[in-house]
C-alpha cells in the first residue's frame, strides 16, 4: 500500500482507487495503473517467482550451452527486477514491458517444446516438458494477462475522467 498523505483529507488514502484520485488531483504525469480488482502484488509475486525458477535452472542450462545459461540469467534478472519495479512504481510502461518480455519468454518456451530451437547443441530437437517449465510458463502467462488488465483499467479511467 502506498502511504502517501492526501493533503486535502490530511490522512493516508484508504484504497487504491483513492490513491489514483489523489495522483490525478496532484497533476502527476506518472500513469498510475493500480486497480482494486487486480491487486498489484500478485503480478509482482508471479514475476519474482518465475525469476527464481529461471535462476534455479541456470547451472543446468550453462552445462548445455553458455548462451542458454546466459539467456536464463537475463530472464531471471528481468523478472525479479520487474517484480520489484511493479511494487515500487507500477505504470503503463511497465505493464507493456511485462507483456512483451514475458510473452517472448512464453514463445521461446513453446518453440523449444514443440519444434525445438534453431540454435544450440541440438538444433530443431524439441525438449521435454517439466513441472518447473510449466510453473514458470503459467506464471508468465498470468503476468501477461494481469498487465493487459492493468492497461485496460488505466485506459478506462482515462476515458471516464479526462483530467
Amino acid at each position: 500500500m502506498i502511504h502517501a498523505v492526501d493533503p486535502a483529507a490530511g490522512r493516508p488514502p484508504v484504497d487504491p482507487e483513492e490513491v489514483v484520485e489523489m495522483e490525478l488531483r496532484s497533476g502527476s504525469q506518472r500513469p498510475v495503473v493500480h486497480d482494486a480488482r487486480t491487486p498489484g502484488l500478485l503480478p509482482a509475486a508471479a514475476s519474482i517467482g518465475a525469476g527464481v525458477i529461471h535462476a534455479l535452472v541456470v547451472p543446468e542450462h550453462l552445462e548445455e550451452w553458455w548462451l542458454f545459461g546466459a539467456f536464463f540469467v537475463l530472464c531471471a534478472a528481468f523478472q525479479m527486477a520487474w517484480g520489484v519495479a511493479w511494487i515500487v512504481a507500477p505504470s503503463t510502461g511497465l505493464a507493456r514491458v511485462a507483456i512483451v518480455g514475458n510473452g517472448a519468454m512464453v514463445a521461446v518456451w513453446a518453440a523449444s517444446r514443440s519444434a525445438g530451437l534453431p540454435i544450440g547443441p541440438e538444433p530443431w530437437i524439441a525438449e521435454s516438458i517439466g513441472s518447473l517449465d510449466l510453473l514458470a510458463t503459467g506464471l508468465e502467462l498470468f503476468i501477461v494477462v494481469a498487465a493487459a488488465h492493468a492497461l485496460r483499467a488505466a485506459a478506462a479511467r482515462r476515458h471516464a475522467d479526462p483530467v
